[in-house]
């Protein structure tokens, strides 16, 4: 009866949750990320430089009969509602019904969850198929089901397809079975290794795609990033506290280091395999990030996928604390209880402020996503009229935020380039287009001050002729946000003059 209760519940919610997600992906611009994942799907190729491809694909189809905002970001409600789904699939099948739900809403309570489920994002792929993948190995590791391999191995390749983060699903699944004696005889079968090489398969494009480009999204994303490593910063690590913190919110935050902590100590001391699955599923991310943060900026979104069997973890704890008053006792009890209906009502209003930022007169600064690239179009767009006598100039908007933005707010949706027509390396821009075809072209230079582009007299070397800069100043809420430059640039001569 109670199964039935929190099931009902479960889709009544769930429900309400896409209703109201497919309403308000239409009511905001693109940001300047997803700005530019549409330009990936302008640019089909096996996979990306920054980025593996499923993205880019899944754009392509769901913009297939017309283009906007709606239509880049379909995709988003629909991955947080099947992301919910199995959520709740996977609390039902290892503990019950009720778990299952609080589970899935407390993971749809969360700031970093919610800003995935309205702005598309490589993340929002990527934790479907995190949760998918461990929906797969729950099977395995429950009933013993060999053939659920091959769908954890699909369901890899997939999470693959997404994000290279996705790299920490075979680790944490090694080390489960590693520390797991009831289940290390895994290794002897062969059905793990069909699933490592069925994964592979599917990740085919991205490793063709890299081969032929001399591994440069690999080099990227490893070479590079190493290289950006600094000396050790108490300021750096500060910094990604407090932004997870103000993601999960604070309490929330707090309640999934000690389930952590809690659920790996009993999976190790009970030898039990759901509490190591969930363990190891969300640790070592959760570790590794946490430790490169003393060295490096890690951005907001990159431990998310870490925080989902942590959130199970916390779940089953909080509901284990409240209902066996043996244990906790009346006091103790009723203190849980108090935290734990705090730590969701405080992540609730964090979400529903982050809702609100980009709409209301709330005093948050959203930042880049704010910046009204639709006035920055039209402003564009006259100024490329008043050129249009002299030749249709091409754009080049200074770093991929503004050139991704222009493409998708200019009328007709022009080819728009970027940095590496100035000399300057420009991520994906530098694979779809060569700057030496377009010598002689009157152009319309576009940088934004936030991005410093501190050499504007390069223009002058790379054209026969520069004009004043125009300046188009962007207010939100009574303050100024940003300023961007507009250059009249005429006869482009190739970058080539940047070395003399």
């Amino acid at each position: 009866m109670e199964d039935k209760k929190y099931t009902q519940l479960f889709w009544l919610t769930s429900s309400a949750f896409l209703f109201f997600r497919l309403i308000y992906i239409n009511l905001i611009p693109l940001a300047p990320q997803e700005a530019y994942y549409w330009n990936y799907s302008q640019h089909l190729a096996l996979s990306y430089f920054d980025h593996p491809p499923l993205q880019a694909w899944l754009i392509f189809l769901t913009t297939k009969l017309w283009v906007s905002e709606f239509t880049v970001r379909l995709a988003c409600p629909i991955l947080a509602f099947l992301s919910g789904l199995f959520c709740f699939k996977i609390g039902k099948l290892l503990f019950n019904a009720k778990i299952g739900f609080y589970f899935f809403l407390v993971l749809n309570s969360i700031l970093i969850f919610n800003i995935g489920s309205v702005i598309f994002t490589p993340d929002a792929l990527l934790l479907f198929f995190w949760i998918l993948s461990f929906y797969f190995f729950r099977k395995i590791i429950v009933e013993d089901k060999s053939n659920y391999w091959y769908g954890l191995g699909i369901s890899l390749g997939l999470a693959m397809l997404s994000k290279y983060t996705a790299i920490f699903i075979p680790i944490s699944v090694s080390a489960f079975l590693l520390f797991s004696p009831l289940h290390r005889f895994w290794f002897k079968r062969r059905e793990p290794y069909l699933a490592v090489l069925l994964s592979l398969l599917v990740f085919s494009p991205v490793l063709i795609w890299n081969a032929q480009t001399h591994w440069a999204s690999f080099g990227f994303q490893t070479t590079r990033r190493m290289g950006e490593l600094v000396s050790f910063s108490l300021r750096d690590f500060f910094a990604y506290l407090g932004s997870q913190m103000g993601l999960v919110s604070p309490l929330i935050y707090a309640g999934i280091i000690y389930a952590v902590v809690k659920i790996g100590k009993e999976g190790f001391k009970n030898k039990d395999s759901v509490s190591l699955a969930l363990f190891f599923w969300s640790a070592p991310i959760l570790v590794f990030f946490t430790l490169v943060s003393f060295n490096y900026w890690i951005k907001i979104n990159w431990v998310a996928p870490g925080y989902v069997t942590a959130i199970l973890a916390l779940v089953v704890i909080y509901f284990k604390k409240v209902e066996v008053k043996s244990l906790t006792g009346w006091s103790s009890q009723k203190s849980f209880k108090i935290w734990g209906l705090t730590s969701v009502v405080i992540s609730f209003i964090f979400s529903v402020l982050g809702y609100l930022a980009p709409i209301l007169p709330l005093g948050i600064n959203a930042g880049e996503a704010l910046a009204e690239w639709k006035e920055l179009a039209r402003k564009i767009e006259q100024v490329k009229q008043e050129m249009n006598e002299k030749g249709e100039p091409i754009i080049i908007g200074y770093e991929y935020k503004t050139a991704s933005e222009l493409a998708f707010y200019l009328p007709g949706r022009p080819e728009v380039y970027s940095n590496n027509f100035v000399g300057r390396p420009g991520l994906a821009y530098d694979f779809w287009a060569n700057p030496a075809d377009f010598k002689g072209r009157n152009a319309i230079f576009v940088y934004d001050q936030r991005n410093r582009y501190k050499t504007p007299e390069n223009l002058r070397k790379l054209f026969k002729k520069v004009d004043i800069p125009v300046r188009f100043s962007v207010y939100k809420r009574g303050g100024k946000i940003t300023e961007f430059y507009i250059f009249r640039c005429f006869g482009y001569k190739g970058i080539f003059n940047l070395k003399n």
